[in-house]
């Protein structure tokens, strides 16, 4: 089992190691005004699973306890992988539906419905919260994991309150252009 979990880690590093050339690459070639949400969770994504692959190598060799690695292996890809990513793009979709479902006339920019210092903030309290929580399983330390699940749960204000934002925006956009009633 062993050599089967190494040859799939090294798998799993490889592509991840090619995907993150891609992603310099593109970053290289476009001019972006500013990191927004999705693409600072989808950073922070890439390394939580490189992150995650190291913990599962070195649980593999011996060089943390194989529990505290399992753990830190699994919040670090589901949590700071797969619910970030998917958490990251739910201002971005919230705002397109808002301005895909505009009425006829002339629409708003997208930005203008989208709080992107807010989910910016998210972003980075999401990263810094799965961080602390990987290393408090890591360490033991209960401390470290309070600091990081507060860090994870002030990260879900920010994401609600970004998407009853971008609701809210919509609304007023929506009820500014609605026929007046007699």
């Amino acid at each position: 089992v062993g050599a089967v979990a190494a040859a799939g880690g090294a798998v799993v590093a490889i592509a991840v190691g090619r995907f993150c050339l891609q992603v310099a690459g593109v970053l290289r070639t476009r001019r972006l005004d500013a990191v927004e949400g999705p693409l600072a969770h989808l950073a922070a994504g890439v390394v939580f699973l490189a992150q995650a692959a190291a913990v599962g190598f070195a649980a593999l060799a011996g060089a943390v306890d194989e529990r505290q690695g399992a753990g830190a292996f699994a919040l670090l890809l589901v949590v700071g992988w797969a619910a970030g990513v998917i958490l990251g793009h739910l201002g971005k979709l919230l705002s397109l539906s808002a301005w895909t479902g505009w009425p006829p006339g002339p629409r708003p920019k997208q930005v203008a419905l989208y709080p992107r210092r807010l989910w910016e903030a998210e972003a980075a309290a999401f990263a810094a919260g799965v961080e602390l929580l990987a290393v408090s399983v890591l360490a033991r330390s209960e401390p470290l994991g309070y600091a990081g699940a507060g860090l994870v749960v002030a990260s879900a204000a920010a994401a609600l309150a970004g998407a009853v934002t971008t609701v809210l925006r919509a609304r007023a956009g929506r009820l500014d252009r609605s026929p007046a009633r007699d």
